[in-house]
């Protein structure tokens, strides 16, 4: 559910620009940007504090770093935690979705799905009935889950992928833009290709951006 107060998003970049939009047009505009190193003073005329402490105790937060291991390491560093959904995004009404998860324009999620927290679900992706995404996992835009989809703890699923419906992809594993699942993923791996199959390992804290 929506936080009921005040909320910072943690971070300054192209991602959190997004989540600030989500926002404002949701009718409940960020306080500000937090960044330890920001490179504006404001986005979409919103002020930019550099640094990561809370200008405001009680606040909520949603951390908006695109990356999954950055965005798991600095959510241990808060309590409180908002949502965004995208009002042009459609959620089913028994969905589930986890506190500082993201849900951008014209997503779909479906009934029975459960959504972990400080998930994103970007731009466009669908996610059929009944899938778990697990927490800091991160469906990219245009990704296309079937029913039933496992997706483990800070996975990703690229640009453009297709998972069919039942596969499981396992914790901090990538699929790469475009590939295709036909097959289960394994943890810890990057998985190219249609069909897609693992090339190489990953360490969670390899970046995938």
């Amino acid at each position: 559910m929506p936080f009921h107060g005040v909320t910072y998003l943690i971070g300054a970049g192209g991602h959190a620009k997004v989540v600030a939009d989500i926002l404002i047009e949701s009718g409940r505009p960020p306080a500000a940007f937090l960044d330890d190193a920001p490179r504006h003073n404001r986005i979409l005329g919103i002020p930019v504090i550099t640094g990561l402490e809370l200008p405001e105790p009680g606040s909520a937060v949603i951390v908006a770093v695109g990356d999954n291991c950055t965005r798991e390491r600095l959510a241990r560093r808060f309590a409180i935690f908002d949502v965004a959904i995208h009002p042009a995004s459609r959620v089913a009404r028994d969905a589930e979705i986890g506190p500082g998860t993201v849900v951008m324009a014209g997503a779909v999620i479906n009934p029975g799905v459960r959504i972990g927290s400080h998930c994103i679900i970007n731009t466009g992706a669908v996610v059929d009935h009944d899938c778990l995404i697990s927490d800091f996992a991160h469906i990219a835009p245009g990704a296309t889950l079937g029913g039933g989809v496992r997706v483990g703890e800070s996975s990703m699923v690229g640009l453009g992928a297709n998972v069919i419906h039942g596969r499981e992809i396992g914790d901090h594993a990538v699929v790469g833009a475009g590939s295709t699942v036909v097959r289960d993923i394994p943890p810890r791996v990057v998985a190219l290709g249609s069909p897609a199959r693992p090339v190489r390992s990953r360490e969670p804290t390899d970046r995938y951006l």
